[in-house]
């Protein structure tokens, strides 16, 4: 029995390691590997159903908040206008989240497990580094073939602001590990060029939200972080990133700062039709995963013309969370929002260890990136972008579990 459980255990193991390293790449392969994570790991539960310390009754900080989260989203679905499509976003979309929030909590129980996590998901991004470059350099990229939009990099990504919630809230993880304390020349070496190259691509991306984001990143990991002077290198890098890009960033960020663009009539449009849904049903919302289903009978297309019209996701997470769940849904996922960072601050007093402290304040600085970045864009609702954010705060719940009850196995 002991052995099946650890097989069942090291294939879950691989399986999470397989799906954080395709993530950006195949949705195919997001989905079959993260079901049979789920799968497997339901069935390793099953066989260690008489033991006494199941993950949803230990120390997971999130227990009682994504309970309540689930049972909103239900009443949603019950009450809202289109129960079937409701129904199919639950079942098909919001468990398999919340399985590969509980996957990862019950097996990256370990230092060495974390470790290895992120040593898959640096592999990854040193891939989509090179992708986004060739993209960059021969206007496609290799992996998926996709072209750059409006000049705009996006990597394997369909958009640029869906790759731009993926870069910031992954170099939050790179830019965490830069300022720890590597002892090795090399390595240390290796990770600033791997940085350099990131804020370069983070520049190409030029994508709003991401840059806001990247702002609060920065300011939190200047609170936090014990190598205050190291921080100074990173506006260097935007500088000489700037400087190496002019003119194209610089026709670039006139375009941002645009106010009157198609970019901010449209995301102005699409905002004041959210709250016109939310205004509807304001308690628990038009049902889960109907906006884009009720979105023709409440759009308003004063400023957009007729070409720009048609059915559209928000531009803006929450508002879409806020119009589908209503207040009550809205304010359950910042349950779960406020819960993990009340624990996260409470864990980096007194957190002695260089490298856990490395990992927190990198997967936590990246939960913070991607939060504020789904303000100016749907991300949240794109299936990688969705995976990585459950991923995202079920590492830092792990690290969070492993740092209280010292568990620094070998595995």
């Amino acid at each position: 029995m002991e052995r099946t459980i650890k097989i069942l255990d090291l294939i879950v193991f691989s399986l999470i390691c397989l799906f954080i390293f395709y993530l950006p790449v195949s949705s195919a392969i997001i989905e079959v590997s993260s079901c049979s994570a789920i799968f497997f790991w339901l069935v390793k539960r099953i066989i260690q159903s008489k033991k006494k310390d199941l993950i949803f009754f230990s120390d997971n900080p999130l227990r009682l908040p994504i309970f309540l989260f689930m049972a909103v989203l239900l009443i949603s679905v019950i009450q809202g206008s289109e129960t079937s499509i409701g129904l199919r976003h639950f079942l098909r979309k919001t468990l398999q989240y919340i399985g590969i929030f509980y996957v990862i909590l019950d097996t990256l129980n370990s230092a060495k497990r974390i470790k290895i996590v992120s040593g898959f998901l640096i592999a990854s991004i040193i891939l989509v580094a090179s992708d986004c470059l060739w993209q960059y350099f021969f206007k496609f990229e290799f992996l998926r073939h996709r072209v750059a939009v409006s000049g705009r990099i996006s990597g394997p990504f369909e958009y640029p602001d869906q790759f731009g919630n993926y870069w910031v809230t992954v170099l939050s993880v790179v830019f965490a590990f830069f300022l720890s304390r590597i002892k090795n020349k090399i390595n240390f070496f290796l990770l600033t060029f791997l940085l350099f190259i990131m804020v370069f691509i983070f520049l190409i991306n030029n994508s709003k939200g991401s840059l806001l984001a990247f702002l609060f990143v920065y300011f939190f990991f200047f609170w936090f972080t014990r190598r205050k002077l190291f921080l100074i290198l990173i506006p260097v890098f935007f500088v000489i990133g700037g400087i190496f890009l002019s003119p194209f960033y610089k026709e670039l960020i006139v375009r941002q700062l645009d106010f009157k663009n198609s970019s901010y009539t449209q995301r102005f449009d699409l905002w004041e039709t959210g709250i016109l849904m939310f205004k509807d049903k304001p308690l628990f919302g038009q049902g889960l995963g109907s906006y884009m289903s009720n979105y023709e009978r409440f759009q308003s297309k004063k400023n957009r013309p007729l070409a720009e019209q048609g059915i559209w996701y928000a531009h803006n997470s929450y508002l879409q969370m806020l119009s589908e769940t209503g207040l009550i849904g809205l304010l359950s996922f910042l349950l779960i929002v406020a819960v993990i960072f009340k624990n996260i601050l409470a864990a980096f007093r007194g957190l002695k260890d260089e490298q856990f402290f490395s990992l927190l304040l990198g997967f936590s600085g990246g939960l913070l990136g991607y939060l504020v970045q789904i303000f100016s864009d749907s991300t949240y609702y794109s299936l990688a972008n969705s995976v990585l954010f459950w991923f995202f705060l079920g590492v830092v719940s792990s690290i969070l579990i492993v740092l209280k009850n010292n568990k620094y196995k070998t595995d």
